[in-house]
C-alpha cells in the first residue's frame, strides 16, 4: 500500500513519463474507437431521421449536454485538482463528490423538463429526454474513474468507455433495423453507460483497492468550492451549444438537422483533442506551485501540440467539404457545408480556448475564466439572433467563430497576467505554412489528379506530420524534458 495515498497497488508505479505515453496512447485508442463509433452512429441517425426528425435529435441531445455539465457542477476538476495536490484525500474525496453529482442528477433532471416546456417540446421530446437525463447518474457513479486519470493509469478507463461505446453502436444498428423511435434511440447510450459503471467499479477496486468514505456534513462545503468550476463548465458548454438553441426558437427545425449534421464532426475533433489535455491537466496542476518553469513548458508545448492536431481540419474541409458532406450525407444535406466550413475554423480557437481553461483552473484562478466566458454568452447571443434569424445555419458557424476569436483574445491575456506564462506567438504563426502547403497538398490531389475525395483526404493527413517536421515545430527533447521527473517517478508524489 502507498503510503501517500492510502491506495493499493498490485505493482510498483510506473515513471511518469511512461504512464503519461500510455496513458495518451491508451486515449487515444479509445477516442479512435469513440469517432469511429459516433460518426458511425451519427451517419445512421442522420440518414435515419432526416433534417426534420433529427432536429429533434439534436434538440434533445444539446439540452441533454448543457444539463449534464450542471449536474456535474465541476466537481470532476475539483477532485482532480484536490487528489493531484494531496493523494491521501482520494478515498474520501471522490466518496463525498458521488454523492454531491448523484444529488446534482435529481435537480438537473427535474430543470431539463422545464426547458422543454419552455420551447415547446412535444411528448416524444419530453420522453427522450427525461430517459437521456439518466446519464447524469452514470456519470456521477463514474466519477471514481478519477481515480485512473490522478494515477495515470487512463488505459483502464479508456478499455472501459471502448466497451461502452461499442455495446451503444451494437443497441443502435439493432434499433434502427426495428424502425425504433426516438425513445429507444437514446435509450441505447444510457443502457450500455450502466454497463460501463459496472465495470469501472469493479477495475477501480480491482487495480487500487479503492473503498470510497462520504463526509456528509462537508457536501455543503464541497459544492460551494465548486461552484466556481460549475460555472465555467455551464458557460462553455453554453457557448458552443447556444447556437442550436437558438435555431430551435428562431428557424425550422430543419435547420436545426442541418446545423446539427455540421457541427457533428467538428465536436468528434473537439473532444478527441481533449484527451491531451486530460492526461497534462493533473502535471499542470501539481507543478504551479513548486515547478513554475515546468508549468510555462507545459503550458506552451500543450498548446502546441492541441492546434497542430486540429490545424489540418479546415484546410482539408475548405477543398473537400462539398464532396464530404455530398457523399457523407447525403444531398438533402447540402446546406451544412458552409457552416461546417466555417465552423471549422473556429476548432483551432476552441481547442485553445479549451486548454487555456484548464490552465487556469490548475493555477487557481478559475474565477478569470468564469467572467470572460459569461461576457461572451451574452455577445454570441446578441450575434447569434441576429445571424441565424438571417442566415440560418450559416449565420450560427459565424456566431461560433467570432466568440472563439474573442474568447481567445482574453484567456490568452488572463493566463499570461495571472499565471505569468505566455505564448510564443511567433512559433504559433509559423504553422500557417505548413497549413497552406496543406490545403495546397489536397487541391492537387483532388483537382489536379482528379483522385477520389477520400485518398485526397488521407493523401494530405499523411504528409501533415512531415510538414510540420520541416516546418521545426515539435521537438521530441523537449518532450522529454517536460515529462522528466528527476527526483520522483510518480505524479502524485509532487504536492505544493
Amino acid at each position: 500500500m502507498s503510503a501517500n495515498t492510502g491506495i493499493e497497488y498490485a505493482r510498483p508505479p510506473r515513471p511518469v513519463a511512461v504512464s503519461v505515453a500510455v496513458s495518451t496512447i491508451a486515449q487515444l485508442l479509445a477516442r479512435g474507437v469513440h469517432l469511429c463509433v459516433n460518426v458511425g452512429i451519427s451517419l445512421a441517425l442522420i440518414r435515419y431521421f432526416g433534417p426534420r426528425r433529427y432536429g429533434d435529435f439534436v434538440f434533445v441531445i444539446t439540452v441533454t449536454a448543457v444539463f449534464a455539465l450542471v449536474s456535474e457542477f465541476g466537481l470532476r476538476n475539483l477532485a482532480v485538482r484536490s487528489i493531484s495536490r494531496d493523494p491521501a484525500v482520494a478515498p474520501l474525496m471522490l466518496g463525498s463528490v458521488l454523492a454531491a453529482r448523484m444529488a446534482t442528477g435529481l435537480v438537473t433532471a427535474a430543470a431539463a423538463q422545464f426547458v422543454c416546456l419552455a420551447f415547446g417540446a412535444d411528448r416524444t421530446v419530453h420522453y427522450a429526454v427525461l430517459v437521456s437525463s439518466m446519464l447524469f447518474f452514470t456519470d456521477a457513479l463514474m466519477s471514481i474513474g478519477i481515480i485512473f486519470q490522478v494515477e495515470l493509469r487512463q488505459e483502464y478507463d479508456a478499455a472501459i468507455r471502448a466497451t461502452i461505446e461499442l455495446l451503444e453502436l451494437v443497441m443502435i444498428v439493432v434499433l434502427i433495423r426495428r424502425s425504433a423511435g426516438l425513445v429507444a434511440i437514446v435509450a441505447a447510450p444510457v443502457t450500455s453507460a450502466w454497463i460501463g459503471v459496472a465495470l469501472m467499479a469493479f477495475m477501480a477496486r480491482l487495480r487500487f483497492g479503492l473503498r470510497l468514505r462520504v463526509d456528509w456534513r462537508a457536501l455543503p462545503t464541497l459544492l460551494r468550492e465548486a461552484f466556481p468550476f460549475a460555472l465555467i463548465g455551464i458557460a462553455g458548454v453554453a457557448y458552443l451549444k447556444l447556437d442550436a438553441l437558438v435555431l430551435v426558437a428562431l428557424r425550422p427545425r430543419t435547420d436545426v438537422g442541418v446545423y446539427g449534421a455540421a457541427f457533428q464532426p467538428i465536436e468528434n475533433v473537439l473532444l478527441t483533442s481533449i484527451i491531451l489535455t486530460n492526461v497534462l491537466f493533473p502535471i499542470l496542476a501539481a507543478t504551479y506551485v513548486p515547478d513554475r518553469e515546468r508549468f510555462r513548458k507545459v503550458y506552451q508545448s500543450g498548446a502546441e501540440a492541441l492546434v497542430a492536431v486540429v490545424a489540418p481540419v479546415p484546410m482539408i474541409l475548405l477543398v473537400l467539404g462539398d464532396p464530404f458532406v455530398q457523399s457523407v450525407y447525403a444531398s438533402k444535406y447540402a446546406g451544412a457545408v458552409r457552416p461546417l466550413q466555417t465552423l471549422a475554423f473556429a476548432l483551432i480557437f476552441m481547442v485553445v480556448n479549451v486548454w487555456q481553461g484548464f490552465v487556469l483552473v490548475a493555477a487557481g484562478r478559475q474565477q478569470a475564466t468564469l467572467v470572460y466566458v459569461s461576457v461572451a454568452i451574452v455577445l454570441n447571443v446578441i450575434v447569434d439572433v441576429f445571424l441565424v434569424h438571417r442566415y440560418g445555419p450559416q449565420g450560427a458557424a459565424v456566431g461560433t467563430l467570432l466568440t472563439s476569436l474573442f474568447l481567445v483574445a482574453c484567456s490568452t491575456i488572463a493566463v499570461s497576467r495571472l499565471t505569468g506564462s505566455r505564448l510564443d506567438l511567433v512559433r504559433f504563426a509559423r504553422i500557417a505554412v505548413p497549413m497552406v502547403a496543406l490545403a495546397a497538398t489536397v487541391w492537387v490531389l483532388y483537382r489536379g489528379f482528379g483522385l477520389p475525395w477520400w485518398i485526397s483526404l488521407l493523401g494530405g493527413s499523411a504528409a501533415w506530420p512531415v510538414m510540420l517536421r520541416v516546418a521545426g515545430l515539435f521537438s521530441i527533447a523537449e518532450a522529454r524534458t517536460i515529462l522528466k521527473r528527476p527526483s520522483q517517478s510518480r505524479l502524485s508524489e509532487v504536492t505544493p
